[in-house]
């Protein structure tokens, strides 16, 4: 019969965590008509609270909290939370002290007779939401700072951090979620949210104690999205908030879906939605697509007049944007081609000031948008001197090409920028045009590239050239063929043969003359976990939290995400066996404790750092 009952409690269990709280009660319902047992009860309780019967969830539970009843923090805590659901706040209040009073009762009872604690410190969890839904936020952070020793639940640390950002004890929230960043990849971004707290560029909110429902917030979404006012209802909660919130910080998310949910927390977030687009303008830990994108929301939201100048934080400094909405449409452009060409003829014909009047009304008094014709009257400013205005097009430019997947555009700009002698620009545009490279190979595309690359080096002096070609060599080796999860194998024949060599002078390793027997040399000592341990303890903290990053990300990350985190490999040069590469990323790629290449990933060729996929779980362990 034992075995019987088991399997019904099981059974339950399952409805229960599937969410067929119906089915759930009547299998726990057929288990206590054959025994009693407090577990079962505790369990058929909770079918009713998510259900919403909190009235009937109470009334199962009153042999658990009967005078001369086992103690049951759980039943207690579970009661609680009915109860704060009724309004019953002081009945509420009581049941909470009688769990705490029964959790550190029953610990200590079970910790002098030697018996596992494990199983009684899981009850902690329901506890904490307790203490939460009676919004006790320093309660919950003592009872978590209090019994965080014998926690081995990650929810436990969840609740944690949400007392500490609750009570605006930011960097201890920072450092809970951190501290289970290993179980699920949000806690990571949740800890960033924090720390953007703790610095003033996320405004205060309170949080519930609650997970949120990726799946359920996104059907939530759907549903509200044509109505403005449900929109609201659903940014105004704090759990919805916070979701929003890891999608706009997670760096390796698609950029479209950041700043679509970014736009969507400032127009529909009322007061405090402004309030952080506002922020977010000056702040520096924010990239500059996302500060565009908070802007135009501010505009939208009325709270930013377009044409308008805003103070904003922006290409490494502060200062004035102007901000407005263009039209974008076949009739505008058929308009502003033939605009174009008239402007063009005249400033061929030396009338520079008739030609930028010509474009100024259709673009800045009109709105119509049409880049060529933009890129034509930054020239003629430069050439007039017009740097405020010069500076207020090139703006609109950078929104249009960051929201645009134009490769034309970054050429058009590119040159621009070569034209007005803006040469850090121009490369920076250059870099946009190589990652957006196309798979296949595609002639026209190399041929206008090393017209643009010539134009950029063969009209500067000829160190700087040089120096771009030991630049142009490390590029192609990162731009070869590398899988998320590399073998030592893959990732060591992707390494020129004087980088081997490198990496053997690296570790002390007298290199062989033959290639092959180099990438030997090398997999032997990394297979050995003794060496690793010792490779572990002499890097550069740095070194360490790199790798701990990528091991927290599946053992990879875009190579923009880690440039921004630890620094470029810009001065890293190419010829490693005379002069090794001082980047932390550089550093590890050399050791072949990490590889960089360009993977397909949601269909682009997208360059990447990955740990050696034989290598990961031994770090991981020396890591943690």
């Amino acid at each position: 019969m034992d075995d019987y009952i088991q399997r019904l409690e099981e059974k339950g269990r399952k409805y229960l965590e599937g969410g067929d709280y119906g089915k759930a009660v009547k299998t726990f319902n057929k288990a206590l008509a054959i025994r009693e047992n407090h577990v079962i009860r505790n369990n058929l309780a909770m079918a009713h609270y998510l259900a919403g019967d909190y009235d009937t969830c109470l009334r199962s539970l009153q042999l658990n909290l009967a005078d001369g009843a086992i103690p049951n923090p759980y039943a207690h805590s579970l009661a609680c939370l009915a109860l704060v659901k009724t309004g019953q706040l002081r009945a509420a209040r009581t049941q909470l002290e009688k769990a705490i009073k029964e959790m550190d009762e029953g610990t200590r009872a079970l910790a002098r007779s030697g018996k596992p604690l494990a199983p009684w410190n899981e009850y902690a969890v329901i506890v904490l939401r307790a203490a939460g839904a009676l919004q006790d936020h320093r309660l919950v952070y003592e009872l978590y700072n209090k019994w965080r020793d014998r926690q081995s639940n990650w929810e436990s640390a969840y609740f944690g951090g949400v007392a500490a950002f609750n009570l605006k004890k930011y960097r201890q929230a920072a450092s809970c979620w951190a501290s289970i960043a290993n179980v699920w990849r949000p806690f990571m971004t949740m800890q960033r949210v924090a720390v953007l707290a703790d610095r003033g560029n996320i405004p205060h909110f309170t949080l519930e104690y609650v997970h949120f429902d990726q799946d359920k917030i996104m059907k939530m979404a759907e549903g509200a999205l044509d109505d403005p006012v449900k929109m609201r209802q659903m940014i105004s909660d704090s759990t919805v908030r916070l979701f929003y919130l890891t999608i706009i910080l997670e760096e390796e998310m698609d950029i479209k879906l950041r700043k679509l949910f970014l736009s969507y927390i400032i127009r529909y977030g009322g007061e405090w939605g402004c309030r952080l687009g506002k922020d977010w303008l000056l702040s520096p830990a924010i990239n500059d697509e996302l500060k565009i994108t908070a802007a135009m929301a501010l505009v939208e939201n009325g709270v930013l007049q377009p044409g308008e100048p805003v103070q904003m934080y922006i290409d490494n400094q502060q200062r004035e944007v102007y901000l407005r909405e263009y039209i974008f449409s076949p009739e505008t452009e058929a308009k502003m081609a033939r605009v174009y060409e008239k402007a063009m003829n005249l400033a061929r014909g030396g009338k520079v000031k008739e030609a930028a009047r010509l474009l100024e009304v259709p673009l800045l008094e009109e709105g119509n948008a049409y880049p060529p014709a933009m890129i034509l009257l930054v020239r003629l400013y430069h050439n007039q001197g017009e740097e405020k205005k010069k500076q207020q097009l090139i703006d609109m430019l950078e929104s249009f090409s960051e929201n645009m997947d134009d490769l034309k555009l970054h050429f058009e700009m590119a040159y621009m920028y070569l034209d007005i002698e803006e040469i850090d620009k121009a490369v920076k545009h250059v870099a946009a045009i190589e990652s957006k490279r196309p798979p296949a190979e595609n002639k026209e595309f190399e041929k206008m590239l090393s017209e643009l690359l010539m134009k950029i080096y063969m009209e500067n002096e000829i160190n700087v050239y040089s120096d771009f070609m030991i630049q142009e060599y490390r590029r192609q080796v990162e731009d070869k063929r590398l899988a998320i999860s590399p073998s030592l194998t893959q990732g060591m024949k992707n390494m020129p043969a004087n980088w081997l060599s490198a990496a053997c002078q690296s570790y002390s390793l007298a290199p062989e003359r033959l290639r092959n027997d180099r990438e030997r040399q090398i997999t032997a000592l990394l297979q050995e976990e003794e060496n690793l341990q010792k490779i572990i303890q002499g890097m550069e903290p740095t070194g360490q939290e790199l790798l701990r990053y990528l091991l927290q990300r599946e053992g990879w990350s875009r190579i923009n995400t880690l440039t921004r985190k630890f620094g470029s490999m810009d001065d890293d040069g190419f010829y490693w066996e005379d002069e090794p590469p001082v980047s932390t990323l550089g550093q590890l790629w050399l050791r072949c404790l990490i590889f960089i290449g360009r993977a397909k990933i949601n269909g682009r060729n997208t360059k990447i750092a990955a740990v050696p996929n034989e290598l990961r779980p031994v770090l991981c362990r020396l890591l943690s």
